[in-house]
């Protein structure tokens, strides 16, 4: 099993930083991989990471753009590429209503890494 300093895991979580920074774009999905919002994240989109734990530094407010059940997100830069699950709780990220129509006030409250 490989074991990492506290301080080695913060180095890497800080790396999202540079993988994903300000105008990177996260877009929520429905199952079938419809957009149905998408953010541009702002320059200071992340927490310095503390204890292996990576923070967003304050909820990201947005609009939908479409109707239906978000399940899914793709965070994406001009490099890298991650997708991970979406719920109102327990999913990879925390979004406040996942059965959205146009023009609903969304709002990510937590999307945390953990190394």
């Amino acid at each position: 099993m490989i074991t990492l300093s506290p301080s080695l895991r913060d180095l890497l979580l800080d790396g999202y930083d540079v993988a994903f920074p300000g105008g990177s774009t996260l877009e929520l999905q429905d199952v079938d991989g419809r957009m149905l919002a998408s953010f541009v994240l702002p320059t200071d989109a992340w927490a310095p990471a503390v204890d292996g734990t990576k923070k967003i530094r304050a909820p990201w407010e947005f609009n939908a753009t479409g109707s239906g059940l978000i399940t899914q997100y793709v965070l994406k830069s001009d490099a890298h590429e991650e997708r991970g699950t979406v719920a109102e709780s327990g999913g990879d990220m925390t979004i406040d209503a996942t059965d959205i129509i146009v023009g609903t006030l969304l709002i990510v409250s937590s999307f945390t890494k953990v190394a």
